[in-house]
Parts: structure tokens; C-alpha cells; sequence
């Protein structure tokens, strides 16, 4: 094996509605990661709360690390084959600069 294993929850699908793939607007109160924990395979220095895109059937999904140095004598032998990668952290979208003395333009109802 070449990296450690981890355990991930998932974000949840309701939200990932709400946020189009932007976790950074999530208020964490609404629990967003729940649920059954998946395996996976990393070479990244993660820690437990870092959240990752984890590669699944479907796609890339973002989730959350849940445990980290997973004991192989947990992992079921018949899935150890199976398990995917993780590559990447999450990096939220970049948003524009706002300058606090930006002119706001006005326009008049006159120039509609």
C-alpha cells in the first residue's frame, strides 16, 4: 500500500443544492457531513475536519476527513483492492474583490 488510509463523510447531497459546490457558505451548525464513513487512500498530510474531494462512481464529491490512519484490520480485504485515491483538498471558489471605496455608479430613472 502507498499512502495511508482515512475514513470521509460525504457532504450532503441536500446541500449540495443549496451551494453548488461552494462549502465555504455552509453554516457548519447544519451538520452538512453525516452519515455512513467511506475508505480511501491518501499520500496527503490531512488531518481530522480537513475537507477533500473524494473520488466516487459519479464524480468528484467534497466530504470531510472523519478518521484518519485507518488500521488495515478494519478495512474489509474483499474492498482493499477497490479503494480509490484522494488527490486534493477542497479549495473554495474564488470570490471578486469588493473595495470598500468603490464609486457605486448611479443611474438615473431619467436615463432608462
Amino acid at each position: 500500500m502507498k499512502g495511508k488510509y482515512i475514513s470521509v463523510q460525504y457532504l450532503s447531497k441536500a446541500m449540495t443544492g443549496i451551494m453548488v459546490d461552494d462549502y465555504s457558505n455552509i453554516n457548519p451548525a447544519l451538520n452538512p457531513f453525516s452519515g455512513r464513513e467511506y475508505t480511501y487512500i491518501t499520500e496527503l498530510d490531512l488531518k481530522v475536519g480537513d475537507i477533500v474531494y473524494a473520488p466516487t462512481q459519479s464524480g468528484d464529491r467534497i466530504a470531510r476527513v472523519a478518521c484518519i490512519d485507518v488500521p488495515d484490520s478494519k478495512i474489509d480485504e474483499r474492498i482493499m483492492q477497490l479503494l480509490k485515491t484522494i488527490e486534493s483538498v477542497y479549495v473554495p471558489p474564488l470570490k471578486p474583490e469588493v473595495k470598500p471605496d468603490a464609486e457605486i455608479p448611479t443611474v438615473s430613472v431619467a436615463d432608462l
